[in-house]
């Protein structure tokens, strides 16, 4: 009886061309090609969303909602038939596959219409894809924000799998439409042995699941569109491959954006007897996936269905999880074929809602978040632009300081810093300047180049360890530090990856540890392989990834506090103030003044060199355009004393900040900097302290602020500090690494000479300073 049913299951429609510059070729995990098609609709450049056409009668870019629309149980004479009477081609099974029936143009023969049209939404090839992820970092258009992934714009993209009579070619103008009316972006697949890959063998369930996953498995890796951005639709026979994925993305924890499921069975077997149970053979069996879907579900169906009986939409809607239940469109006296082209204003409007209250909100709400993760970096880069490119606001020094603080501020007020920031800065201080200078609003291309560089948060990465906590990281980085000492603080048993950053190495980028780490920066944290990069970030993280220790992020009326006087110490330009030279501060050794010099010169070559030897690789070259635009940036501020000094007055703003809280706060009686508890906030400024006291800044910044330096020694005292910070400023940990990588590498024996005595006074220096601190 499987093979019978089978073979009336799938009856693949006469093989519809498509233009092959229009195909995307996909493997599934059988080794079948199938092919596929990305339509991208245009994108509000300002809020990322989708600009859907007007409905006649509505406003153009209306935003959903712009009309009437009918509900669960309307009949055809409640609607409105003379919207929709452009005729309807089918094909041989009777399936509709009409194009748009109303006309969005401004030559609408003279009857009142839209007078703005957005444009066309576009298929796009491999190639385009890959060159947008490229250059914006995201697929589309609008503000990226990272969340494991850089694709967080607000625009959903619908896997479509489509009905059983149907193709790629027959489907094609429908989900333009769709696109074009809802906003969205839509990628659609074909299945094995249908269409373009009739010659693949014959369709079969497990191929259909394999080429769903195929499809996902493109747009969530290949294109970055993280699975909450994602919405499955499934027609028909395509509510069987649908179903499956939605089950399957809940079972791992990262559930689709939402399912919809136009004229869905239950089961194959269902369609034609009422089992009552899964029979044995039976095929697409959608009532056993159903209750495990964790998305919202919107269902349609004609009740007049003479293929797919309406009751298998309304049993399926049982099945799923209350929560997950949207208000479906159950259509009286429509069909199985024309319910999409009979009713068409209807449709939209039905789809619109559903998107506007169940799938939009909700990535709005993450765009939001995921900007906070972003928050510090695009802050410094805020700073670095102006500093750097001497905009008339930092000069004199006094608008330095206010412009630092205000960031900090801002960072600190409302935890999203990123984009907000930004915002408020060019909003402040306008956009336009006299001289020539560089122009706030030119931050935002700065942000754009660097948007691939978002940190990661427990993500799921193939190239990482799958079992244990591993922490790559170099022994005198100050963000391995931070990394470490988290770790050492929660009493996490780790293992240790050395990422060798120094001239001659530069393991950070190499592209084995660059599909973990974007950023080609050290430290990257795994455990049980998921990735979170960006030290702040694994500290932010740390009581959610290691809830059975003891928390360092209080849930109480100090939250507020702690997280103000983290984001105060982690503003600090630590970076700048160890390798660059201040006038009045402490001198580098000449070692080291070189080395450093040599090493940010070095890195930009060795980028450009990575950039133009995997220019390819869309993933690889992206992440080091965006590193190699940061690094351009970092180079400039430290060949710039006056820059440095600028920095080193917006620092010791800063520390008066720090001063004040500690003569006026709870450590004035023997705590913390925020209550009686030792929190994430006097472990960064634990940080921070001790490499500008070993670095030779303490007479600078807060020699007439006792309490810092009180605090200061305190901290240096404990022994976390000693053991995860202390002790690895020593020549031992750091020339030892150095000199077998470049021996592992074969580096030229005149770099190596030179490394190694560089390194050796170095050491003599550090090692006279750190001595004293190790107890």
């Amino acid at each position: 009886m499987g093979d019978a049913i089978s073979s009336l299951l799938f009856q693949p429609p006469p093989p519809t061309r498509l233009k092959e510059s229009k195909v995307i070729w996909l493997t599934n995990s059988f080794g079948k090609r199938i092919p596929a098609f990305f339509i991208e609709c245009p994108k509000d450049d300002r809020t990322g969303e989708g600009i859907r056409a007007p409905l006649p009668g509505e406003q153009p870019q209306g935003g959903g909602g712009g009309g009437s629309y009918y509900s669960k149980g309307s009949t055809k004479s409640q609607m409105n038939h003379t919207l929709a009477t452009g005729g309807s081609r089918t094909n041989g099974a009777g399936n509709a596959v009409t194009p748009p029936s109303y006309n969005n143009n401004n030559n609408n023969g003279g009857e009142e219409g839209p007078q703005q049209v957005p444009s066309t939404p576009q298929i796009r090839t491999s190639k385009e894809l890959e060159m947008s992820l490229l250059n914006n970092g995201r697929i589309g258009g609008g503000p990226s924000a990272p969340g494991g992934g850089g694709n967080a714009s607000c625009t959903p993209t619908i896997l479509y799998s489509h009905a059983n009579a149907e193709d790629l070619g027959n489907i094609y103008p429908w989900c333009k439409f769709l696109s074009k009316m809802l906003g969205v972006n839509i990628f659609a697949y074909d299945y094995t042995g249908y269409g373009l890959a009739t010659d693949q063998g014959d369709p079969s369930e497990e191929y259909c699941f394999a080429d769903v996953t195929a499809a996902y498995t493109y747009l969530n890796q290949t294109l970055q569109i993280p699975a909450h951005s994602i919405l499955l639709y499934g027609r028909s026979l395509g509510s069987g491959p649908s179903c499956y994925l939605a089950a399957k993305s809940a079972e791992e924890g990262e559930a689709v954006g939402g399912l919809i499921l136009h004229a869905p069975f239950l089961s194959v077997y269902r369609i034609v007897l009422e089992s009552g149970c899964t029979l044995p053979g039976d095929r697409f069996a959608n009532v056993d996936y159903a209750p495990f879907i964790r998305s919202p579900v919107l269902f349609i169906h004609g009740t007049k269905d003479s293929i797919v009986p309406f009751n298998h939409s309304e049993r399926l809607l049982d099945t799923i999880i209350e929560p997950y239940r949207a208000d479906p469109l159950f259509i009286k006296d429509m069909g199985h074929n024309n319910v999409h082209a009979s009713v068409r204003p209807l449709f939209v409007e039905r789809l619109r809602e559903y998107l506007d209250t169940h799938i939009l909100p909700e990535l709005r709400e993450r765009r939001k978040h995921s900007e906070s993760a972003r928050s510090r970096m695009v802050n410094r880069l805020i700073l670095m632009a102006l500093v750097t490119n001497n905009h008339p606001l930092c000069t004199p020094r006094e608008k330095v300081h206010a412009l630092f603080s205000k960031v900090a501020a801002w960072c600190i007020a409302d935890g999203r810093g990123g984009v907000c920031s930004q915002n408020k800065m060019v909003a402040s201080y306008g956009s336009t300047t006299d001289d020539g200078a560089a122009k706030p609003s030119q931050l935002t291309d700065l942000y754009e180049e660097a948007s691939v560089l978002a940190p990661l948060t427990n993500k799921p990465n193939q190239h990482a360890p799958q079992k244990g906590v591993h922490l790559y990281q170099f022994p005198a980085s100050f963000y391995s530090c931070e990394a470490r000492l988290i770790l050492e603080e929660k009493g996490v048993d780790y293992k240790e990856h050395n990422i060798c950053i120094i001239a001659g190495v530069f393991d950070q980028y190499e592209p084995e540890y660059v599909r973990l780490n974007p950023r080609c920066v050290v430290p990257t944290l795994c455990v049980d392989g998921k990735v979170t990069t960006d030290a702040h970030n694994i500290v932010l993280h740390a009581d959610e990834f290691f809830p059975q220790s003891v928390k360092l992020f209080p849930n109480d009326d100090t939250t507020d506090d702690v997280k103000k006087h983290f984001d105060l110490a982690c503003s600090v330009f630590v970076e700048a103030l160890t390798y660059g030279v201040v006038s009045g501060g402490p001198k580098l050794p000449w070692q080291m003044r070189g080395m450093m010099k040599s090493n940010h010169g070095n890195k930009y070559n060795m980028l450009k060199e990575k950039l133009n030897e995997h220019r390819d690789d869309p993933y690889l070259k992206a992440c080091y355009k965006g590193k190699l635009a940061i690094l351009t940036k970092q180079i400039e501020i430290l060949d710039s004393e006056k820059q440095l000094n600028d920095i080193v007055d917006a620092t010791k703003v800063i520390m008066k900040q720090l001063n004040k809280q500690l003569i006026e706060g709870p450590a004035k009686d023997g705590g913390w900097l925020c209550g009686e508890s030792y929190t994430i906030a006097d472990m960064q400024w634990g940080l921070t302290l001790v490499r500008l006291h070993i670095r030779g800044y303490s007479d600078l910044l807060w020699s007439e602020y006792p309490a810092i330096e009180a605090f200061c020694q305190k901290l240096m005292a404990r022994p976390t500090i000693q053991k995860a910070v202390i002790q690895y400023q020593t020549t031992t940990k750091i020339g030892g690494l150095v000199l077998r990588r470049k021996i592992a590498k074969n580096s030229r024996k005149l770099m190596l000479v030179v490394a190694a005595a560089a390194l050796i006074g170095i050491g003599l220096k550090l090692n006279r300073n750190v001595s004293k601190y190790i107890q």
